[in-house]
């Protein structure tokens, strides 16, 4: 004897139903769930989460939840020292700013894109520890200095082969030496752009982890 309508085929709606209800039932547990981790404090990433943007780290544990409902063994993507990825942002910086110094010529908006990362490294030294939940959210909302970006906030591209050229003229350098040293500095900002980026992706693969086993049954 089959225990419910559905597998019994007794009502054709009663699949639906079945399934509708309890979609419903784990919705209300999965909720019931995130009340008791935060009344109680537990979960510090959940919290710092949830203190960061309510809507979308709920919505974020009830899509882990369901797929952890469909399987069981679900993991995150392997995670990487968030320590590393810091050094190598700082050391990219670091060359950018020794690359401006050592030029014979000077490029003014380089240079102010060169002290914007400077900026940039000096608030992450100043936040809170990435060991910390506190310090993991934070690095992993932190966004770059507005004068980098584009108004969808992604880096801006680095177009400065004129001014390098000018720049060039003015110190009495050739044409050729100008498209040097903008090829150099082009490499340098794509190097501390793509050491900036792959920081913020290994936060967020460090918070997804903590998350799924938060929410693991």
């Amino acid at each position: 004897m089959k225990p419910y309508p559905a597998e019994a085929d007794i009502d054709p709606g009663a699949g639906v139903m079945d399934r509708n209800q309890a979609d419903l039932t784990f919705l209300e547990l999965v909720d019931g769930w995130l009340r008791e981790r935060l009344s109680a404090d537990k979960g510090e990433i959940l919290a710092e989460m949830v203190l960061y943007s309510p809507g979308e780290t709920v919505a974020l544990v009830h899509k882990i939840a369901e797929n952890l409902r469909r399987r069981r063994t679900l993991a995150a993507p392997p995670v990487s020292p968030i320590d590393g990825h810091l050094t190598a942002y700082r050391q990219a910086t670091a060359d950018f700013t020794a690359f401006m110094r050592g030029t014979a010529a000077t490029e003014p908006e380089t240079e102010a894109i060169v002290e914007r990362m400077i900026e940039m490294a000096t608030a992450l030294a100043a936040g809170p520890d990435p060991a910390t939940s506190a310090g993991l959210v934070r690095l992993l909302t932190s966004r770059p200095h507005p004068d980098l970006c584009t108004k969808a906030g992604a880096f801006a591209s680095y177009h400065k082969k004129g001014k390098w050229a000018a720049a060039a003229k003015q110190a009495g350098l050739s044409k050729a030496d100008g498209d040097r040293l903008n090829d150099a500095a082009d490499a340098h900002y794509t190097a501390c752009c793509d050491a900036w980026a792959s920081l913020l992706q290994a936060a967020a693969s460090q918070v997804l982890a903590a998350l799924i086993e938060e929410a693991r049954p």
